[in-house]
């Protein structure tokens, strides 16, 4: 059975964002970038940084709307810009999309974890040893 790359690449349905009344269209972006958007964020937890995480959203959304001569035309801008210059909660709208986007894009499902996070729930007994695991006497 044959792949047809140019049938996949068209049915990828490209994130898109207006501002303005002015439309872009973002660029796939690769799992290493959405990877190193993840330690630069990490790395700024308990800090008050907010430079710092713009910083890290603009190289993320960089990765999705490369810099292109065109952004020089007036009438057409840089989308990254113009996202990072909206206000507070238009900007986290926007972000959450594109994240929502990426994330299904790249297949990711549900939320991420955090290890040793708190939780309503108790955690269940483990009753079996999975492969390569030592059991967990009670």
């Amino acid at each position: 059975m044959a792949f047809d790359v140019d049938a996949w690449l068209e049915a990828q349905t490209p994130w898109t964002v207006t501002i303005r009344r002015r439309r872009y269209h973002a660029e796939p972006v690769s799992v290493l970038a959405v990877f190193a958007f993840q330690k630069d964020v990490e790395a700024l937890k308990g800090t008050t940084d907010t430079a710092g995480y713009q910083r890290a959203v603009e190289r993320l959304l960089r990765e999705a709307f490369p810099y292109r001569w065109r952004m020089l035309l007036p009438w057409h801008g840089d989308p990254v810009r113009r996202i990072l210059a909206l206000r507070p909660d238009a900007q986290q709208a926007v972000l959450r999309d594109f994240f929502e986007w990426t994330a299904t894009r790249l297949g990711v499902t549900g939320s991420p974890t955090t290890p040793g996070s708190n939780s309503d729930a108790p955690t269940p007994r483990r009753t079996t040893a999975e492969p390569g695991l030592v059991p967990i006497s009670p």
